[in-house]
């Protein structure tokens, strides 16, 4: 998800051969930035004379060269890196990272953006580049700095009081999509209704929504703040989902009276003993209460998932969706046995444990 980010030194930027954009601007640019990070190395004990910067530092370097191809495809290779600095997934990062913000901010299409690779920046552009460069280099998410994210073709609007949608978490909206609805709706023989458990930005049943305009798509959430940016999402994408407040881990009135054909959720996974796994653009930026729970009680959301499931609606056993820690994905399968369900682990891209789909044994 993220990379381990090499430092570069200072003087390997020197040996970068000029391109298209104006010199002035690229010189004032780069002078800033490098001021900012000299200062901040200096400020946290790395106090000297041939100071280094980090491959996200060098990814804000690439930004006004040529408008990110320039730098991501050529300026890479004409740098006298390290033989280890530069590995070819920072590359893919840092390519990444650049594409998106540089895309963001000026409006462009990827396609736009090739076409206009050998175009000079103007002034006002440079500028409001520079206005959040700094952001990046802090090592805030660039989602967070440019306030969107994709998800499954659409465009989502975050900031830190939701999670940034993951691309494994498309898997999950293909899995509901493709080889349940079908099923489902041949069962009910009426219009299925879908709920999701702990929305955040509403990436998960907006998508759904969007596939699948004939469903009735429901979400709740435990953060008003979470359900304003979904509502948000949700009116953006021109899709209609009933969104309200709810936590799940209370015993509280439900605030629907629908019975659902199918819950789905991605709660609250990683155990607070794996934090340290995890990159500070995670840890110091995305919302904890969306991320982490006790390593007393890891499966604590799906347990409660599933209680209040038999809770609301006891005659009537919906299709379930989890996303999941990979680590814990036998844990889940005996928990949801031990609820009646017959469930199934279905493994992400890089064949971890990533979702569990449950069928209530009749």
């Amino acid at each position: 998800m993220t990379i381990v980010s090499p430092i570069i030194p200072l003087s390997s930027f020197r040996k970068t051969k000029r391109t298209g954009i104006g010199t002035s601007l690229v010189s004032l640019f780069m002078r800033n930035l490098l001021q900012s990070v000299i200062q901040r190395r200096l400020l946290t004990g790395f106090a000297r004379l041939q100071a280094t910067l980090r491959i996200a530092d060098f990814t804000t370097l690439l930004v006004p060269y040529r408008v990110f191809i320039q730098a991501s495809e050529t300026t890479v290779n004409k740098v006298s890196l390290p033989r280890k600095a530069l590995n070819h997934s920072d590359s893919n990062e840092a390519r990444s990272v650049t594409t998106i913000f540089v895309c963001d901010e000026l409006k462009l299409s990827h396609t736009q953006l090739l076409m206009c690779k050998d175009d000079e920046l103007s002034p006002a552009n440079l500028d409001k580049l520079n206005s959040k460069v700094h952001r990046l280099t802090n090592g805030e998410p660039v989602q967070y700095v440019t306030g969107i994210a994709s998800f499954c073709g659409l465009d989502f609007m975050v900031d830190t009081n939701v999670l940034i949608p993951r691309q494994e978490t498309e898997m999950l909206v293909e899995t509901v999509c493709n080889s349940s609805l079908s099923v489902v709706e041949a069962a009910v023989g009426n219009t299925i209704n879908i709920l999701d458990i702990g929305t955040g930005s509403g990436c998960i049943p907006i998508a759904i929504k969007k596939n699948h305009p004939e469903t009735n798509v429901f979400a709740v959430d435990i953060s008003e703040k979470a359900l304003e940016i979904a509502k948000q999402n949700a009116k953006s994408n021109l899709t209609e989902v009933n969104f309200a407040q709810y936590d799940i881990l209370s015993d509280g009135k439900f605030p629907f009276n629908e019975k659902f054909d199918i819950v789905v959720s991605n709660p609250p996974y990683v155990m607070n003993s794996e934090k340290s796994l995890m990159h500070k653009n995670v840890t110091d930026f995305e919302p904890a209460l969306a991320l982490y729970v006790e390593d007393t009680d890891p499966l604590l959301f799906y347990r409660q998932i599933l209680k209040f499931i038999e809770r609301h609606q006891p005659e009537h056993k919906p299709l379930v969706f989890f996303e999941i820690n990979e680590n814990l994905g036998n844990e889940m399968l005996e928990l949801c046995n031990s609820f009646g369900y017959d469930a199934e682990i279905i493994k992400d891209l890089n064949g971890k444990d990533r979702f569990v789909k449950a069928i209530y044994r009749l």
